[in-house]
């Protein structure tokens, strides 16, 4: 492996919301030893502060083929590679996606940067085999990414209460409506990324399915950005998205707030200074992995527990997404914390609910 990533520390910022995201150590050794118990932090360097999600979920690790998760809290990636655009503009260097005259690769002096595509207009990767290109980097971390483990599940749990908040999750609760499926998410990579299929994604209508709430999602085409009627006053919001991985819970900002939003979600540094952030109109689903080490939760970090987040009046849209007027009481909170908190690579997927898929089942 090439050697061309910063010195920032700590390391691997992943998915911060907004922009393309990622800071991956400078040396292989270090990166497998940080990947996967550092990501889920609350990072300052990110076009939005914001919490980045666990590396572990972005690759499903139960039975059955693999699944990618799109990328970013937002969903605006859809490979490893597109982090590119991070490391060169947070952690500065050329990056990996380089050309060079034949025989040069290696010196940096002789190495170009490749200029990069707006947003999912161009995979990445493709510009990993034009010619004289330098580096299949973020191909071979992609291959790295899939083999991380999730942190195991809590074993000091008793197992009659995991079994209880089980049944609220899948049931009552209506939480498999979103987290159900390979990796915990119903957000996924749905095609495979060319300039060709991204272009055709961009025209294509999207739909959501007759079982979701309106509230959940107004996209129209497979690949735009967020809609203007999403965040009233502010307009449409830049860069395209994949829709069918947003779910709109009620999680943007603070409810109660509109001065905390405001402060709250605002993108910072190249990803346009003081601009109001993309999430008005959704997120993209995350992995339930890693929630044992995952506190606080959200993107903004604002739950600092797994009770506070199913009790908090704010977090009401996200409590009852899945089924309205869902109230747990204190001990069924209890129950389901404990559920979520022994969810690990081991246990068994529940599978998403017929007719809640937003995603084509594969594209074209």
């Amino acid at each position: 492996m090439t050697v061309w990533m910063s010195s920032l520390d700590p390391a691997p910022l992943l998915e911060c919301r907004g922009a393309m995201e990622a800071d991956f150590t400078n040396i292989p050794i270090r990166r497998a030893l940080v990947f996967g118990s550092m990501e889920r932090t609350t990072s300052s360097i990110c076009p939005q502060s914001g919490q980045t999600t666990s590396t572990d979920g972005s690759f499903s690790h139960g039975a059955g083929p693999q699944k990618q998760r799109i990328f970013n809290w937002t969903g605006i990636l859809d490979e490893v590679h597109d982090f590119e655009a991070n490391t060169r503009g947070v952690s500065g260097g050329k990056g990996a996606i380089t050309t060079a005259p034949p025989g040069s690769c290696g010196t940096l002096a002789a190495e170009t940067q490749q200029s990069l595509p707006a947003g999912l207009a161009r995979p990445v990767r493709e510009l990993e085999s034009v010619p004289n290109a330098c580096t299949h980097d973020f191909t071979e971390m992609d291959a790295f990414m899939r083999t991380i483990r999730p942190p195991r599940g809590l074993r000091t749990l008793d197992p009659a209460s995991v079994a209880r908040g089980a049944t609220l999750f899948d049931s009552s609760g209506g939480c498999v409506k979103c987290h159900g499926g390979s990796g915990w998410t119903a957000s996924r990579l749905f095609y495979s990324p060319t300039s060709a299929t991204n272009t055709a994604l961009a025209a294509a209508p999207f739909s959501p399915p007759p079982s979701w709430p309106a509230s959940w999602n107004n996209h129209t085409l497979q690949i735009e950005p967020q809609k203007a009627a999403s965040d009233p006053g502010v307009g449409a919001v830049a860069p395209a998205q994949v829709a069918c991985v947003l779910r709109n819970v009620g999680t943007f900002g603070d409810p109660s707030n509109a001065n905390v939003t405001t402060v709250l979600e605002i993108k910072t540094g190249a990803a346009g200074p003081g601009a109001r952030a993309q999430g008005a109109g959704g997120f993209n689903i995350p992995s339930l992995y890693g929630l044992q080490v995952g506190a606080p939760f959200l993107h903004h970090g604002l739950a600092p527990s797994l009770d506070a987040l199913l009790s908090d009046p704010r977090w009401a849209g996200h409590l009852t997404a899945g089924a309205p007027g869902f109230a747990p009481d204190a001990s069924a909170r209890a129950d389901l914390v404990s559920f979520l908190l022994s969810i690990d690579a081991t246990t068994p997927e529940l599978p998403l609910p017929s007719g809640l898929d937003g995603c084509p089942t594969t594209f074209p």
